[in-house]
């Protein structure tokens, strides 16, 4: 009798230690698996290798749209699309590639999920002030009302009808 219940003990003990055996090594594969998914899901930027020879910005714009998942917003009224580049990189990040795409261009660029917002430079250092006051020709009096534009802008402004001078502001162009 004790014969018996030795090895039913035995063999119950020995099915356990299959089953706990069991239960690690699929612990281990889903572990693993997990570790594996979310590395590739945090992965750092996109690389890119791009080998391009007289080819335009839209163009190399275009292309990092294809090879990835970012989108690009900008003012095609004042970027410059057209211009030519020549781009060679081998894995490299996109903000790298487009800081040598747009170097020479004024523009920089702003990551916000995966839209890549194209800014210019220019438009913050064009803004100045200009002031000045309008007098008549002849007698040299202040003009009030007189309207003042910069030329080619469609900025303009009216001297103001109690104080002699104006304000506008210049973002290029010549005075009117």
């Amino acid at each position: 009798m004790k014969k018996g219940l030795q090895s039913r003990m035995h063999s119950r003990v020995r099915s356990l230690t299959k089953i706990a055996l069991l239960m690690k090594l699929a612990f281990s594969i889903v572990l693993i698996t997990c570790l594996q998914a979310s590395a590739t899901g945090y992965s750092q930027e996109a690389r890119l290798s791009l080998d391009m020879r007289s080819v335009t910005i839209g163009k190399v714009l275009k292309t990092i749209e294809v090879r990835t998942d970012y989108h690009f917003v900008y003012s095609s009224d004042l970027f410059p699309v057209n211009s030519l580049v020549n781009i060679s990189v081998k894995e490299k990040p996109v903000s790298d590639i487009l800081n040598l795409v747009l170097e020479k261009t004024g523009f920089t660029f702003r990551n916000v999920d995966d839209l890549i917002i194209l800014t210019s430079n220019r438009v913050t250092n064009a803004q100045q002030e200009l002031r000045g006051r309008v007098t008549a020709s002849t007698t040299g009096e202040p003009l009030a009302g007189a309207t003042v534009s910069i030329e080619n802008t469609g900025i303009s402004t009216a001297t103001q009808l109690n104080i002699d001078d104006f304000d506008i502001c210049r973002r290029g162009g010549s005075l009117t």
